[in-house]
C-alpha cells in the first residue's frame, strides 16, 4: 500500500487569497471548479500525495475568472460549455486533446482550449482560468484592428493550441498578473468591478495572445522606407488586377511578403484605412466606372459580382455611402443617355 505524503505548501493564488476556498477533498475541488468552469467534470488526485487546493472565482460583466492553486492532479474536461484560456503562473504540465499534446509552463506557454474535451496533468501549480466568449473575443479583435464584419479573420480560435506567454518584448504573464492583482483589490467590493473596465483589458490582451501575428512581431523587421513602398505598390497592383476575385489578408501578406501587422501599418500610413477597407474602396471605384459606362442589359447584380461583391444589398449600401446615390440610380442615368 502506497502511503501519501503530507501536503506541501501551495503557491499563492493569482487573486482571491483573502476569500479563497481551501480544502483537502478532491470531490469538493471538482464541485468548486465546475461551478465556475462548467467544462471541468472531474479532478483526480495523485495517488502518492495528499490532495490540497485553493480556489477563488469571480464573475463580472460576463467575464468569469478562476484562480487555482493545487497539488499535482489530473483534470478531465468535457468542452461543451466553455472556451478556456489556461494561464500557468507556477508549475508545468501538459494537456491532451485527442492525439494532440499541449505543453504548458509558467512564464513560457499557456493553453487555449476552445470547447473541446481534454485531460490535463501537471505539477504543483498556480493557474488562472479565463472563460472566453468566442463572439466577444472576435468582436474585440475586429474593433482593435479596424476590421468590418465582412473582412476575413483567422479561424484559429477553433483550434486548441499552445499560446506563447512572451512575444517579442511583451510578457503577457506579467500583464495578466497585474490585471489579476487589480481584480484582487476589488474582491471585497466586487460590485465595483462592473465599472473599472478590467474585463475589457483581459479581452484585449487575450485577443493579442490568440492572434500575435495580427498585433505583434516576435522580431520586428526593419525593411526600409523605399523597400516598404515597393512592397505596398506590388500589393496595390495585385488588388487592382484581381478586384473581381476573392481577396483575403493572407493573399495580401503573401504578395507583399509582409507580416499582418506591417501590412496594417503600411495601409494606415498611406491611405489611412485598413487593407480590406482599401480593397472595398477600389471595388467601388471600379463598379462606379462600369455603371457609368453601362449598356443595355446591364444589371446592378452583374456589376456587383464583377467587382467582387457577393451580396448586392451590402454593395448598394457601400455604394450609396461612397457616391451619395444608389447604384440603380447611376445605372438608370447611364441607360437613359
Amino acid at each position: 500500500m502506497v502511503s501519501k505524503k503530507f501536503k506541501s505548501e501551495l503557491p499563492p493564488l493569482v487573486f482571491g487569497g483573502r476569500t479563497a476556498h481551501v480544502n483537502h477533498s478532491i470531490e469538493t475541488l471538482t464541485k468548486q471548479l465546475n461551478a465556475s468552469v462548467a467544462s471541468i467534470e472531474q479532478c483526480i488526485a495523485s495517488p502518492k500525495e495528499e490532495a490540497s487546493s485553493a480556489t477563488a472565482a469571480v464573475l463580472f460583466n460576463g467575464l468569469q475568472l478562476t484562480a487555482l492553486s493545487c497539488s499535482p492532479l489530473k483534470i478531465v474536461g468535457k468542452g461543451q460549455a466553455d472556451c478556456l484560456l489556461m494561464i500557468p503562473f507556477s508549475g508545468h504540465g501538459m494537456t491532451k486533446v485527442g492525439n494532440q499534446t499541449l505543453r504548458w509552463k509558467a512564464g513560457t506557454t499557456a493553453v487555449w482550449l476552445p470547447k473541446t474535451d481534454f485531460v490535463d496533468e501537471g505539477s504543483v501549480r498556480s493557474s488562472l482560468l479565463i472563460n472566453i466568449d468566442p463572439n466577444r473575443i472576435e468582436r474585440v479583435t475586429r474593433i482593435m484592428l479596424g476590421l468590418s464584419p465582412e473582412e476575413s479573420l483567422s479561424r484559429e480560435l477553433l483550434l486548441p493550441r499552445e499560446i506563447p506567454l512572451k512575444v517579442g518584448r511583451v510578457a503577457f504573464e506579467a500583464v495578466l498578473r497585474q490585471f489579476s492583482s487589480m481584480v484582487d483589490q476589488f474582491l471585497l467590493q466586487p460590485e465595483l468591478l462592473m465599472f473599472c473596465g478590467i474585463d475589457d483589458n483581459f479581452y484585449r490582451n487575450a485577443a493579442m495572445m490568440l492572434h500575435p501575428d495580427l498585433f505583434l512581431d516576435a522580431e520586428e523587421e526593419n525593411i526600409g522606407t523605399e523597400h516598404a513602398r515597393r512592397r505596398l505598390d506590388r500589393i496595390c497592383q495585385y488588388v487592382q488586377a484581381n478586384l473581381g476575385q476573392p481577396i483575403t489578408l493572407t493573399d495580401l501578406e503573401s504578395v507583399g511578403f509582409m507580416s499582418r501587422r506591417n501590412l496594417h501599418y503600411a495601409f494606415k500610413d498611406r491611405y489611412d484605412c485598413t487593407p480590406m477597407q482599401w480593397v472595398r474602396h477600389e471595388r467601388l471605384i471600379l463598379s462606379h466606372s462600369l455603371l457609368v459606362m453601362a449598356g443595355v442589359g446591364t444589371t446592378v447584380t452583374d456589376v456587383a459580382l464583377a467587382c467582387g461583391f457577393n451580396k448586392s444589398t451590402s454593395f448598394s449600401a457601400y455604394y450609396l455611402k461612397q457616391f451619395g446615390e444608389s447604384p440603380s440610380t447611376t445605372l438608370a442615368r447611364a441607360l437613359a443617355r
